[in-house]
């Protein structure tokens, strides 16, 4: 690598999912991306741009989620799911 020209990126990988500054980053960087190419592209374009707004979708339920409790099968531990505090309260009992 020649250090008078810095770094010279060849690949550039995204992860759009989640909710922190990076993920927020590759779905602004996918919506560009497809801005760009839809004049020749218009399929891939629409692709980029759904896959985008779902994760920004699922980022912010997870946000919202995060007042809830997970439920647990207790026959299964791997199988749990996000319910309201009230309706946890209302409807299961906590392990002792």
């Amino acid at each position: 690598m020649n250090k008078d020209k810095g770094l010279l990126l060849r690949y550039f990988v995204i992860k759009p999912k989640g909710n922190n500054i990076y993920a927020k980053a590759s779905r602004e960087a996918m919506w560009k991306y497809a801005e760009v190419i839809e004049s020749t592209n218009l399929i891939f374009a629409d692709d980029l741009k759904e896959w985008a707004l779902k994760e920004e979708s699922l980022a912010k339920k997870c946000v919202e989620n995060r007042v809830g409790m997970v439920a647990r099968n207790p026959q299964n531990h791997k199988d749990q799911w996000y319910v309201a505090r009230k309706y946890f309260e209302d409807n299961f009992e906590e392990e002792k």
